[in-house]
This record gives C-alpha cells, sequence and structure tokens, in this order.
C-alpha cells in the first residue's frame, strides 16, 4: 500500500501519464535495469500539453513554468481518491458506513474534518495528521447519494474540500486533425504551412521541410515558412542558407524582429560580427524583440573585443528581461573580459546564491585559480546530472562570447591526454562505422592514396575480411588484429577517423598497454568530455540519416573497406537509397 502523488491545478498541467513497459522479453529487462526489487517498475509523467504526442514550441528566451507537487504515501490500503498539495485521502464505503484514511504531508494537530450534505453537517471531527501514519475517520448511517467532505487546520486553513464520490465528467477525445489528412492538392497555402510546423513541433524535419517548400512553390517569400526553413538551417549548422531565407523573409516584412533575429544569429555564426550587429539594432526597434537584440549586440560586441560596449547591451537586454538568465550569464562575462573583475566576482556570488545549480558564474568564480578550477569541477560532478553533457554547454558559453581561453581551462582534462602516434593499442578491436563515415573514408582513400598505397591495402584488407567476417566483439579481442589502416603504428586516415575512435582519449598509456594484453579485458581512463561529444554528433549522424530516409545501421569497418576498395560507386548507389554495404552490416 506505498505509492506516490502528484498534485497540480489541471487548467495548467493537463497532461498526466502512468506507464510501464509490459510484460515481453524486452520489457522485462528493462524493469529489472531501472528499479530495485522492491516491487514493479511505472512511470509516472506530467506535463502542460494534453498528451506524449502533442508539442509545443518555444522562441529564444521564452519560458513555461508551473508548480506542482510530488510526494510518497502510505497505509491508505488501494490508493486514493482524492489529494491536495497537504493531505491524500482515500474513500471506502461497507454497508451504511462511510469510512475516510487521512495522510498528510505536514504535521497538522488539532485539524477538523467535517461530512456535510449542503449545511447539514454529519459529522465533524478533530485529528492530529502527520506524515507518520494515515488517520481513520468512519461515518455510521452514512446517506448514499455525495457527502461533501472538508479538512481544515485548527487556524481554519483549508487543507482538502471534495464531494465523495467524486463526480467525474466524462470527456470524449479530441478529434484528430483534418488538416493531416486532407489531401495536398486540397491545402490552401496557409494550410500547407501549418502541415509543416505540425511537422516541425513532432521533430519530424524532413517532412517539415518538404510542406514549407510546398507553401513556398505558391509564395516564393512567404515569411512564416522562409523564416521556418531557415530556423530548420541554424538547427544543422547550414548558417549561410538560413542567411538568405531570412533575407528573402524580410524583404517581404521588415518589421519582423524575429527573423532579424535569427539572422543576427546566422552572421555571429558566420564571424561577421558587423552584420550581426546591424541585425541587432534592427531587432531592438520591435516589440518583443528588443531584450533579444541587445543580448545580440553585446554577443557581437565580445566577439569583436568592444569588451564596454558589451557590458553596455547586455545591461540593457537584462533590464527589459530581469527573467533572462542567459543575458543575466552574458552579462557577467562581459564584466570579467572588461577588467570589472571584483563587480563581475561579486554579481556571480549573487547567482549562484540564487540558482546554485547554474555552472556559468560557478566556472567563472573558478577561473581565479587553478586550485578553484579542480574544485568546481569535482564539486559539479556531485550534483549536476549529466555533469560532463552540463560543462560541455557551459563551455560553449564562454567560446561563443569569444573567450576561447577560458573555455579551453573548463574541458581540459585534469590529466594530459596519453594519446599519441605510434600507441595503437586500441586500433586493435572490431571497429564498426555508420555508413557516411565509411564513404568519407573510402573517398579519402580513392581520391588521395597512390595506386600502389590503394593496392597495398586492398591485400591487407582482402586478409584481414577472410580471418574476421563474422566474429564478435570477445573473439575479434582474442584475435588482437591490428586496423588495417595502421601504418607503422599511426593512423592513415587520423584527420578523418571515425567517431568512434575520436571518442577514445586515454589518459594512462599503462591502462591501454595492460588492456592490449589482456585481451580487452581491462578497463581504460577516458577523458569523458571528447567521449560525450563524440557519441553526442553520432547520434546526431544517426538521427539525420533516419530523419532523410536512409538506413540507419552499422558496418564493420574491414568488411566496408572490402565492398568500397573494389567498387568506387559504392557512394552513389548508397545515396539512390540502395543498400550495397548489406555484406558488411555488424
Amino acid at each position: 500500500d506505498r505509492g506516490i502523488v502528484q498534485v497540480a491545478d489541471h487548467h495548467i498541467l493537463s497532461g498526466k501519464k502512468a506507464w510501464t513497459w509490459g510484460t515481453w522479453d524486452f520489457g522485462l529487462v528493462s524493469q529489472q535495469n531501472l528499479t530495485d526489487n522492491d516491487g514493479p517498475y511505472i512511470e509516472v509523467q506530467s506535463g502542460p500539453l494534453p498528451t506524449q504526442s502533442d508539442y509545443g514550441m518555444l522562441l529564444p528566451r521564452t519560458e513555461v513554468s508551473w508548480q506542482e507537487y510530488w510526494y510518497p504515501l502510505h497505509g491508505l490500503t488501494d490508493g486514493f481518491e482524492y489529494a491536495t498539495k497537504d493531505v491524500a485521502v482515500q474513500t471506502a464505503r461497507e454497508d451504511e458506513k462511510l469510512q475516510l484514511c487521512i495522510l498528510s504531508t505536514g504535521k497538522f494537530y488539532g485539524a477538523n474534518c467535517t461530512f456535510s450534505q449542503g449545511s447539514r453537517k454529519h459529522l465533524r471531527k478533530t485529528i492530529n495528521l502527520t506524515p507518520k501514519s494515515p488517520q481513520t475517520l468512519t461515518l455510521f448511517s452514512a446517506p448514499q447519494s455525495p457527502v461533501d467532505i472538508t479538512i481544515k487546520t485548527k487556524k481554519g486553513q483549508v487543507l482538502a474540500s471534495f464531494a465523495t464520490p467524486l463526480p467525474i465528467p466524462k470527456i470524449s477525445p479530441p478529434e484528430t486533425s483534418k488538416l493531416m489528412r486532407k489531401p495536398d492538392e486540397q491545402l490552401t497555402l496557409e494550410e500547407k504551412y501549418l502541415k509543416a510546423r505540425k511537422y516541425d513541433l513532432a521533430t519530424n524535419r524532413r517532412r517539415a521541410r518538404e510542406y514549407y517548400e510546398k507553401a513556398l512553390k505558391e509564395d516564393a517569400q512567404y515569411s512564416p515558412a522562409l523564416r521556418s526553413l531557415a530556423v530548420l538551417d541554424i538547427e544543422a549548422g547550414l548558417y549561410s542558407q538560413a542567411v538568405q531565407r531570412l533575407k528573402k523573409a524580410l524583404d517581404r516584412d521588415a518589421a519582423d524582429g524575429l527573423s532579424w533575429i535569427f539572422l543576427g544569429m546566422s552572421h555571429l555564426r558566420l564571424a561577421d560580427n558587423k552584420e550581426a550587429l546591424k541585425c541587432a539594432y534592427e531587432a531592438v526597434k520591435y516589440h518583443g524583440t528588443a531584450s533579444l537584440g541587445h543580448d545580440l549586440a553585446g554577443q557581437a560586441y565580445m566577439c569583436s573585443g568592444e569588451y564596454l560596449k558589451a557590458v553596455e547591451a547586455f545591461e540593457k537586454a537584462v533590464k527589459l528581461n530581469p527573467r533572462d538568465t542567459k543575458a543575466k550569464n552574458h552579462l557577467l562575462l562581459a564584466l570579467y573580459a572588461a577588467g570589472k573583475t571584483k563587480l563581475a566576482y561579486r554579481y556571480a556570488e549573487d547567482k549562484i546564491a540564487k540558482n546554485p545549480t547554474d555552472l556559468v558564474p560557478r566556472v567563472l568564480i573558478a577561473l581565479q585559480s587553478k586550485g578553484r578550477m579542480n574544485r568546481f569541477v569535482n564539486e559539479a560532478r556531485s550534483f549536476v546530472g549529466e555533469d560532463d553533457f552540463q560543462m560541455l554547454e557551459t563551455s560553449l558559453v564562454f567560446g561563443r562570447l569569444g573567450l576561447a581561453k577560458e573555455a579551453e581551462e573548463l574541458l581540459s582534462p585534469p590529466t594530459p591526454i596519453a594519446c599519441k602516434a605510434g600507441c595503437p593499442f586500441c586500433c586493435h578491436i572490431r571497429l564498426t562505422v555508420s555508413a557516411p563515415e565509411m564513404l568519407l573514408v573510402l573517398n579519402h582513400i580513392h581520391n588521395s592514396w597512390d595506386e600502389d598505397a590503394i593496392a597495398a591495402l586492398k591485400g591487407k584488407v582482402k586478409n584481414l575480411d577472410t580471418v574476421t567476417r563474422g566474429k564478435s566483439d570477445e573473439q575479434r579481442a582474442q584475435m588482437r588484429l591490428p586496423c588495417p589502416l595502421l601504418n607503422d603504428g599511426a593512423c592513415a586516415v587520423h584527420m578523418i577517423r571515425p567517431l568512434s575512435c575520436r571518442a577514445v582519449a586515454s589518459t594512462d598509456v599503462g591502462a591501454c598497454r595492460a588492456a592490449y594484453n589482456s585481451r580487452m579485458e581491462s578497463g581504460v581512463p577516458m577523458y569523458e568530455p571528447q567521449y560525450q561529444i563524440a557519441n553526442g554528433t553520432g547520434y546526431g549522424l544517426y538521427a539525420g540519416m533516419a530523419e532523410n530516409g536512409f538506413k540507419v545501421e552499422n558496418i564493420e569497418i574491414i568488411a566496408g573497406l572490402a565492398l568500397g576498395l573494389e567498387n568506387p560507386q559504392i557512394g552513389s548507389k548508397w545515396l539512390k537509397g540502395l543498400d550495397p554495404f548489406a555484406p558488411a552490416k555488424a
């Protein structure tokens, strides 16, 4: 009889979900991995949207916030009928008795519980409520019709007020969108845009692009579609393409502040600080983007080394939007860069006191000495979830403001990376890569190596493929065969090596040697941020492949080389949607 309660205003937080993995094989394994031995696994979730299949979109620096309460309960037998942040109540009816079982989240001595119907009070009882154990009340000769229950503190504060049985209104599920079922030839320009936006909200970028483009076929300067496509370009790092789209959008609607912001951001990523600054001050003119415009101007000034102007711009941004924590962090770093370090450190201490998990002010304080930085890193790992990812995100805040030295100091490994040419211990295991990585290596070999080098590689690959084809990771570790791309202990394609290779950055060559000698049974200490960067890039690569209709599969590199070296056109076949690497699938 133990459980958990979630309480919120249902007008604000309408979505709730209880879900479990089920009893199929994978589900049982997942439950075992995700919980302890004290009962089955279940996920209880909530959110401001109706279901997990509904999506919203936040514009830059906007936020959605709410308040909800979660707490454990016990002793209420088989659940609860009604709960607030203060009490959970279970009711039971038997014959003519109505029984209440009440558990509170705090100590409420001398509380009063009233059973009533209209102006008639059936029972009023004084009770001491605590989280330690539930209190039980019984109304004998209870009416069969609904009874009103009111629980108040000794001072009259209402802890709960409801009718039992609870009136549960019948709600019909909303109709599915007719827009998504409507044939394309019947869609208006606006409907094509709205259909694209639905795909965009669902993170189906390929289909979103398709329908934004269909809208533009009807009106090549339809600014909402141009801006939305530009945002997708920015997310994909296609900043020059985003610039061209946003310029078109602004030719149609020069008062679109958000387009000026996105255009300025794109220029900033292209290191064109002057154009970014022009866009920033255009955005300042329009309602809703003035704060963003000043913040963008501050970023452009920072990247140009004009730190005092950056301070002035960030101060304006913060004044216009005091809730913008990013602009506040930018102001801290501008004060630091401008030499106003005492003021920056004082502001940083104030920010840490208000938001202890914000890493930017903590890093600023830690930059005062190497000892402080080491202490910060150790402390952050103890309280920050996904700490390596958060460190990377924090370093980007510094780096994007031109503070590359500080970003590097944050990410510098406490122990130097031991990897170097002539240390190939990790190059003797089974390696799998994605198709784009395989094609990158093959393209480099076909275009950069001479005929003799390619012929020699073909011989090595053929011999290795013969003895390794179909072997498992464990079998390959026992064989300890070198990667065919190793030449004299160094990688022949080091500059374009696959992500799995880039992810590994050892801090102990002795541990690498021991792992090699033990057939990879002993562990190797790695520089975790590099591993996380490579992993994140890999996930993004596979997501991009999936969105664009390509098969997501791993290729064993020796078998892939064997196929690709004999077939220079393998890349063209893969791009056409064929599966030329099928025999090399891992």
